[in-house]
């Protein structure tokens, strides 16, 4: 069996292709050099490599705030200069802008009535006097009552020895009366041994009338002593009688002086009392200069002079005076929502209206025009609307001092920015994007 082999076609050799530039010499024209191709791919790599180092670049987080510039001590803050008095405003001493020393004469006031601070002085010289003549009286009163309380117990003394006396007097009327009746018994004792001896005739007449004598004179002599007992026992009670009456007397008239002492010093407190208010009216009507309370700059001026003076009423504004700022802060007003993370210390970063800055918020490191400060405190509760206060000082460690006081006058305006924790770009991005709060800091122990 035969296998018929057939001829395959031969393909035709292969032809090769020209290049684009030689069959279209435009193209030459609009060729990419090399160079910019090189370029562009450094760029590609940039564009690429860029957003990838920045997501692990360190980021500060902060909480933002605007508020002003003021003063930290309240006097030093703005305040209105009041009237003192219920007056007309006779004429003004200053003009708005000009500066002030404390007690320097700000406006002179003139009173409606011309003759009511001559009437307040005589009220006042009066009542003066009234005090005067209460002291007087009560240092009088006070001697009165030291010579009557001595006088007192000198009299009482006096009384008590007589009484004593007196006492002694009775004692010794006791004893010579005792001792009369003892002798009364024997005498009496012998008159009848004598009388029975007459009877037996032992002895004579004349011995029984002399028993009889002394016996009678004895008997009468105690009658005697008894009477002059008696007189002692009177004469004690007697005595009694005048040292009670005599301390009695001593004390009524003590009191009455004592008495006498609670009124002056009642009228003295009186007149006092008195005294304060009238002297405060005095005083208001002799203030007829009202002056600076402090250093500072007059802002306005709330009252007009012409046309015979406008009438103020006591407590009415005259002026405002805005005081020397020695220790100037910040206050800044930020979210309630951002209060638990602030603390005080926590350093801050500031830009004032009116001063050149360029702000980089997650890096203040590089930023340029602002300043430093600290949180010095935190208001321990909001202003009605949610927002909290919070003061901010100038922080000792930063290199760029706070601008002068010609320029950080009160009321500049200002934007501020509470430090945080610093994190990765990509952890700010992340938590930006979910609405998570910040990074708190650690408390320092």
């Amino acid at each position: 069996m035969s296998t018929a082999v057939h001829d395959r076609p031969t393909a035709p050799a292969e032809t090769r292709v020209p290049p684009l530039e030689s069959v279209l010499p435009a193209l030459e024209l609009v060729h990419t050099p090399r160079l910019i191709r090189r370029i562009g791919w450094v760029i590609t790599v940039v564009l690429i490599l860029v957003p990838l180092i920045l997501a692990f670049a360190p980021w500060q987080q902060n909480v933002a705030g605007t508020g002003r510039v003021v003063s930290f001590d309240p006097v030093k803050r703005q305040q209105a200069i009041q009237a003192p008095i219920e007056a007309r405003v006779k004429r003004w001493f200053v003009v708005e802008g000009q500066r002030v020393e404390p007690e320097q004469p700000i406006v002179e006031l003139e009173d409606n009535d011309p003759t009511l601070l001559e009437r307040l002085q005589q009220e006042v010289k009066a009542l003066e006097d009234r005090i005067v003549r209460a002291r007087e009286r009560i240092e009088s009163l006070g001697l009165q009552i030291d010579n009557l309380r001595l006088s007192r117990q000198n009299t009482e003394s006096a009384a008590r020895e007589r009484l004593r006396a007196a006492e002694q007097n009775v004692e010794a009327a006791k004893k010579s009366l005792l001792e009369q009746d003892a002798m009364l018994q024997q005498r009496k004792l012998n008159y009848e041994r004598q009388i029975e001896l007459r009877k037996s005739g032992v002895t004579s007449q004349l011995e029984l009338e002399v028993a009889e004598r002394d016996y009678k004179s004895a008997e009468a002599e105690l009658g005697r002593r008894e009477a002059a007992l008696r007189s002692a026992e009177r004469s004690m009670l007697s005595a009694q009688a005048e040292l009670s009456r005599s301390v009695a007397d001593a004390d009524a008239v003590i009191r009455a002086a004592e008495a006498a002492l609670a009124s002056a010093k009642g009228d003295l407190a009186s007149a006092e009392r008195e005294l304060q208010p009238t002297l405060v009216r005095r005083n208001r009507q002799q203030a007829q200069f009202v002056t600076a309370p402090v250093a500072g700059t007059i802002h306005r001026l709330l009252a007009n002079a012409a046309e015979g003076g406008a009438l103020v009423k006591a407590g009415d504004r005259l002026a405002v005076i805005v005081p020397d700022i020695i220790d100037s802060v910040v206050e800044i007003n930020v979210s309630g929502n951002d209060m638990p993370l602030l603390r005080v210390g926590a350093p801050v970063r500031l830009q004032f209206e009116g001063w050149p800055a360029v702000q980089f918020v997650g890096w203040p490191s590089v930023a340029v025009g602002t300043f430093g400060g600290r949180i010095r405190l935190i208001d321990p509760t909001d202003d009605g609307k949610g927002n909290f206060r919070i003061l901010v000082e100038p922080d000792p460690s930063d290199r760029t001092p706070w601008p002068s006081a010609n320029v950080l006058r009160p009321g500049v305006r200002a934007n501020g920015w509470i430090l945080l924790e610093t994190v990765p770009l990509w952890w700010e991005i992340w938590r930006q994007l979910n609405g998570f709060p910040p990074t708190v800091p650690e408390p320092k122990a």
